[in-house]
């Protein structure tokens, strides 16, 4: 299958405009009248793939159904890896477990490659479900649809380590005195960010006050 995007040298993600931009700059620069004779032919064919690919790529439909193959072709590649593995795996499992039967530290290793594979199968099932919902939801997309995903807990982990290091870094300038000020004054200057401000040290404060409570009042028995 060919590789569009590679050929027109944009990311499978790349915008309309993007595919649209790269297309004219590799028109321009592959364009047999501007090579030399010893040149052209080589020009010709590289153009042909060039307006193949911008051909696809610039009609959304033709660009979900192409990137819909693109998905089952990589899927397919991983399940082959994936069948290649599981192969391998029983190969080495059989010839292990002939000659390594009653030693305790060949089965422990046994064990543990049965887990790596277990979970790198995981990881590949994982990859390939990912790829299937992401062509899905690019085809959706191409008809116009607008697609919500769901919140997960790594989004929610994202979101508080963003707000830590935000934390961290107002604090290292509320230390220095000039951003000090300027962020008093941010604070003091703007109704809105006063009202976030003070919502969130109520919750901070209510929070230490619990934590601090159990400590100092432990619940008797």
């Amino acid at each position: 299958m060919k590789k569009y995007y590679e050929i027109l040298e944009v990311n499978p993600k790349a915008s309309q405009e993007i595919i649209e931009k790269a297309y004219k700059v590799l028109a321009k620069k592959y364009h047999p009248d501007l090579q030399e004779e010893q040149y052209k032919e080589l020009a010709k064919q590289k153009m042909q793939e060039i307006n193949e690919a911008y051909e696809i790529l610039s009609d959304a439909n033709k660009r979900a159904q192409y990137d819909q193959q693109l998905a089952n072709e990589e899927q397919r590649e991983l399940q082959r890896k994936i069948e290649e593995q599981n192969k391998v795996y029983e190969q080495s499992q059989n010839v292990q477990q002939n000659q390594m039967q009653q030693d305790t530290y060949y089965q422990e290793q046994l064990r543990k490659e049965y887990e790596r594979v277990a979970r790198e199968q995981q990881r590949m099932q994982q990859k390939i479900n990912e790829q299937q919902q992401n062509a899905y939801y690019n085809y959706l997309r191409s008809l116009g649809y607008k697609i919500k995903e769901k919140w997960t807990w790594k989004k929610t982990l994202n979101l508080f380590l963003v707000m830590g290091i935000l934390i961290v870094i107002i604090a290292v300038l509320w230390v220095i005195p000039p951003t000090r000020e300027w962020l008093i004054s941010i604070y003091e200057g703007n109704v809105v960010i006063k009202l976030i401000v003070d919502l969130i040290i109520n919750i901070v404060t209510v929070l230490y006050n619990a934590i601090v409570g159990l400590f100092e009042h432990p619940p008797t028995i």
